[in-house]
């Protein structure tokens, strides 16, 4: 490729696993001469066409590309240890050909965050619009505006939004405040404790955009554990993602807000969540089919995957015994169906795997075989451990993939543990390389 070539815009974000670059960050700084490289996967979402960069492997010397096939997808990463080399240079450099796309990242070695990066395809050279560093900290480069447009923007309403907000950025400060409100963010199931969870993370980020999953109706048992529905909605069966997305919007009428009523392993689902860029989705399903749908969804998506769930039971002589759960998953490290080993697992695939609309594996258990019920303020408490666990995430304070458990026994006061999570080296979801769907 010429050097000569005109840089242009575009609309392209590239995707980033923060833990894959850092893997090989530091033998690259200390070894001037040698790079990264890696594939290339092309998803192309609402925004436009996306990058996502995977199995980065460390070479001594600048790669050639005549060793790759011509129609390769490739990244490079080097590091500009003299300052003298220019990004769109390195497609040269690399003598990749005019039917390579090669994504090329230069490196500063003294700011590890400060890169740049252009796309060479076709002959042309474009800069994406943005890099999203899916890790800790969920960078984007260049960092969001602090100050997002407000629904209106006459200037009483501006009053009203910094009023309505002050207090909530006082809590959290104004760094973390400002990040959360370009957040993106899904809900996979929104009964009783997943629409207590949307609702305290909607008042704790306001984020930019929510979206919510469940194909459930609202009943009259649902009612004490969902306040914020009526016994109206019950009467008329009304879907539990549209009642939870007025109830929001009542409350903050300038959330971007989508409701799909539809169940995660739903094709209409998939699609939404295969052609969407969400900064974290969050499951508080009542079911393992469902958990791993959206573990494997967020791990193809490069997103990452937070988890919360509950358990209320009683024992012979009447004691209640309550357990919560909270995990946070980041992509391509472990899964939902390994940290810890789930019970049902290859039901759950199976389930998973089999064509839509097709009869269950197994007996189909009353819902209270397993459980006793459910208690509102429990579940708020796991929610709050949840929204808790994902602002240290936020913050950087937690780096890797996380389990918290509460046990909460009657008489006595919450025990809470919590362990970074590995992923185990025989599971049969996240150790193989087809998706569910084409397992046999």
């Amino acid at each position: 490729m010429s050097n000569a070539e005109i840089i242009l815009p575009s609309s392209d974000t590239i995707i980033i696993l923060r833990s894959e670059l850092e893997r090989h960050l530091g033998r690259l700084l200390l070894s001037p001469g040698a790079a990264l490289t890696g594939s290339l996967q092309r998803r192309h979402v609402t925004s436009g066409l996306e990058l996502l960069v995977t199995q980065l492997e460390f070479e001594d010397v600048v790669p050639n590309a005549d060793a790759w096939s011509l129609l390769a997808d490739r990244v490079v990463v080097m590091v500009n240890h003299d300052q003298h080399i220019r990004c769109e240079e390195m497609a040269t450099i690399c003598h990749a050909g005019p039917s390579q796309t090669l994504l090329c990242i230069l490196l500063d070695p003294v700011d590890r965050e400060r890169m740049d990066v252009c796309i060479c395809e076709r002959s042309s050279i474009r800069r994406p619009a943005r890099i999203g560093l899916i890790g800790p900290e969920l960078k984007w480069l260049p960092e969001p505006s602090a100050a997002p447009v407000p629904f209106d923007e006459t200037t009483q309403s501006r009053k009203r939004d910094d009023l309505r907000q002050s207090r909530t950025r006082g809590g959290l400060g104004a760094t973390e405040h400002d990040r959360s409100r370009h957040l993106s963010i899904a809900f996979i199931g929104n009964g009783g404790g997943g629409s207590e969870l949307t609702r305290q993370l909607v008042a704790t980020l306001d984020p930019a955009s929510v979206t919510t999953f469940d194909n459930d109706a609202v009943g009259y048992e649902n009612l004490n554990a969902m306040p914020h529905a009526s016994w109206r909605d019950a009467k008329a069966r009304r879907n539990k993602s549209t009642v939870l997305a007025q109830a929001l919007n009542r409350n903050q009428p300038g959330l971007k807000i989508r409701a799909v009523p539809f169940s995660i392993t739903a094709s209409e689902a998939i699609h939404i969540m295969e052609n969407s860029r969400f900064d974290a989705v969050f499951t508080f399903a009542d079911n393992n089919t469902a958990r791993l749908a959206a573990s494997w969804l967020c791990r193809t998506t490069a997103t990452i995957h937070i988890d919360c769930g509950t358990l209320i039971r009683h024992d012979n002589n009447g004691h209640r015994s309550m357990r919560a759960d909270c995990r946070l998953f980041e992509p391509s490290q472990t899964c939902i169906g390994c940290s810890p080993p789930m019970e049902d697992l290859r039901d759950a695939l199976y389930d998973l795997s089999a064509p839509e609309h097709s009869l269950k594996k197994g007996r189909i258990n009353r819902w209270n075989a397993t459980r006793a019920g459910t208690l509102h303020h429990f579940n708020a408490f796991a929610c709050s451990l949840t929204a808790n666990l994902f602002l240290d995430y936020l913050s950087g304070h937690i780096q890797r993939s996380h389990w918290i458990r509460a046990l909460w026994n009657q008489g006595h006061l919450p025990e809470l543990t919590e362990t970074s999570l590995v992923a185990s080296d025989d599971c049969p979801f996240c150790r193989r390389k087809t998706s569910p769907n084409n397992s046999q």
